[in-house]
């Protein structure tokens, strides 16, 4: 018998009880031990991680000026944004921050990737100092709707960048008009922030900031929009230095000549970008544009960056050229023999009437064949299918599939100038190896 002051009791009962308080207690130590481990997560340092994030200072090419956001993807320099940052802009700078303090500024140098539907783009910086940026990963899974979300970007002016807030995936939903996926969210942002990231819990990219509602109720419910991670794997390629979209484009041409037979062949370059080689041949100096001997480059109007290289050589001399609407200059390329590089040393231009660039097309033409590539989005419905999202690939097939062949009945109705083939754009590599028998023309 066991008293407890006035209470007295039987020894089996404290027996049971003993074993009652040890199961007690062993049960209490599985949940201490349990819990921890079960809602344990990654800590991310977010000062560190915002060192990924940056600023894109533009001047657009009627003079206005704006800011966005963008992030790093690689440490070579390759950031997201969002298109509509990058899009009409003449000039692009980025600014990098490192421990809160702002860092460097670069330039962009091309524009490699880009949709403007689903609002994204990639972009690449000179980074001749091979500086090697933090990057950040991107997620390769939708998120949960109701989990937590991180946005970092530079909301209203240059004084707030990298600014964090925190919010929930309120929705998840699909637009077809678009063919994105767009997440809902409440993390506050503003503009500014357009092109920034969106985080989940282990620091990894689930999105891309691109807007919200600017009206009373949707500010009032902080709806907020960012284009999911995802879609960045399926952008089609631009490689541009500049995009111009919202103004009518209007076109030049470009053409090489060699006037020295020494060399074989020359690579030329615009913009960073290889366009095509020129090769040696017995071409009078007097030549112009619309002789087929010529490399003949379609250009927009205006300013841009050409380069040239010799074959086998892995330096490119480069000059800014301005060239006109309609315009159609010819460059003789020669050895400069005082410095012994190559250079552009003349060019005989032309100018042409709309009316006379659309003759000229129409005759080269008539002398031809057209092929037309139909998309396939191969690479995003693989994608699909390994995560098992059989519903969105047979809508992306049908929609695809109907988008061709409003594409083939456009040609086959108003397109009469030549013969024309259609393949789809997973026999590109073929047709540019020139293995023609591998290509299914339909």
């Amino acid at each position: 018998m066991i008293t407890f002051g006035r209470l007295t009791l039987p020894n089996w009962i404290m027996n049971s009880t003993k074993k009652m308080f040890f199961r007690l207690f062993i049960s209490l130590n599985i949940y201490f031990f349990l819990i921890p481990h079960a809602y344990s997560q990654t800590i991310v340092d977010w000062s560190k991680t915002d060192d990924a994030v940056i600023l894109i200072e533009a001047e657009g090419f009627d003079g206005t000026s704006w800011h966005g956001s963008g992030f790093f993807i690689s440490e070579s320099g390759i950031i997201v944004t969002n298109y509509h940052v990058v899009d009409n802009a003449r000039n692009l700078k980025v600014t990098t921050e490192s421990s809160n303090v702002t860092g460097e500024k670069y330039d962009v140098e091309v524009i490699l990737k880009g949709d403007k539907q689903k609002d994204l783009a990639v972009i690449q910086i000179v980074n001749r100092n091979k500086v090697v940026f933090p990057f950040l990963l991107l997620e390769d899974s939708l998120p949960i709707k109701g989990s937590e979300c991180w946005a970092i970007g530079t909301p209203a002016g240059k004084e707030y960048m990298n600014s964090i807030s925190k919010g929930l995936i309120a929705n998840i939903f699909f637009e077809e008009k678009e063919n994105r996926r767009l997440l809902q969210i409440n993390a506050p942002f503003t503009h500014g922030s357009s092109g920034g990231a969106l985080l989940n819990n282990e620091g990894r990219v689930i999105g891309v900031t691109s807007g919200g509602r600017d009206d009373v109720n949707g500010a009032r419910a902080m709806i907020n929009f960012a284009v999911w991670a995802g879609e960045i794997i399926s952008l089609p390629d631009i490689n541009q230095s500049r995009i111009k979209s919202s103004h009518p484009s209007t076109y030049a041409s470009l053409g090489f000549v060699l006037s020295d037979y020494s060399q074989k062949e020359v690579f030329i370059f615009i913009d960073g970008v290889f366009m095509g080689k020129v090769y040696c041949k017995n071409i009078p100096e007097n030549i112009d544009c619309d002789d087929d001997r010529i490399l003949r480059l379609r250009v927009l109007s205006g300013e841009h960056i050409v380069g040239i290289a010799l074959s086998g050589s892995s330096n490119i001399t480069q000059r800014r050229i301005q060239v006109e609407e309609g315009q159609c200059p010819v460059y003789y390329i020669s050895p400069n023999t005082i410095s012994n590089q190559w250079g552009i040393l003349s060019s005989n231009t032309t100018k042409k009437t709309q009316r006379e660039i659309a003759d000229y097309n129409i005759k080269k033409l008539k002398n031809t064949a057209l092929i037309v590539r139909l998309r396939t989005q191969e690479n995003l419905i693989n994608t699909l299918i390994e995560r098992g999202d059989t519903a969105r690939v047979r809508l992306i097939q049908n929609q695809q599939k109907a988008k061709n062949v409003d594409v083939i009945r456009g040609f086959k109705s108003h397109f009469n100038f030549c013969p024309t083939y259609f393949v789809m754009s997973n026999q590109t590599d073929a047709i540019t190896r020139g293995k023609w028998g591998e290509v299914v023309f339909r």
